[in-house]
């Protein structure tokens, strides 16, 4: 993971893409609220700003949002229960971007290295 050092949100914090390194296709931001993100094809040498995301900072889980959109979140939709906290997530989890929900795990995320076994 790295960031980005020239490309910064609003608030000053560095800009990075989330990029699937075995199909090397980046989250696309959605163009408004309650759209699913998209895959695209990643190439570093021409970033987009839809592939822009920045993350608030913090210890743990934080949120995760578009960086030239800062208002709206990374948040996962696991099924009818949306708004309950004991929303069970899997593979296949539908994927969108919402204006932050306070205190609600949906929208916290914990970006760690991929490291080979």
């Amino acid at each position: 993971m790295s960031y980005g050092d020239k490309v910064k949100d609003e608030d000053g914090l560095p800009a990075f893409a989330l990029v699937n390194r075995v199909t090397a296709e980046a989250l696309k931001n959605p163009a408004g609220e309650n759209e699913e993100v998209t895959l695209v094809p990643y190439n570093p040498n021409h970033l987009e700003n839809s592939v822009k995301w920045t993350e608030v900072r913090s210890t743990g889980f934080r949120y995760i949002r578009i960086a030239d959109t800062p208002s709206l979140n990374l948040t996962a939709i696991g099924s009818e229960y949306f708004y309950d906290d004991d929303t069970n997530f899997s593979d296949g989890s539908k994927i969108i971007v919402k204006k932050i929900i306070v205190n609600k795990r949906l929208q916290l995320w914990k970006i760690v290295p991929n490291v080979p076994c």
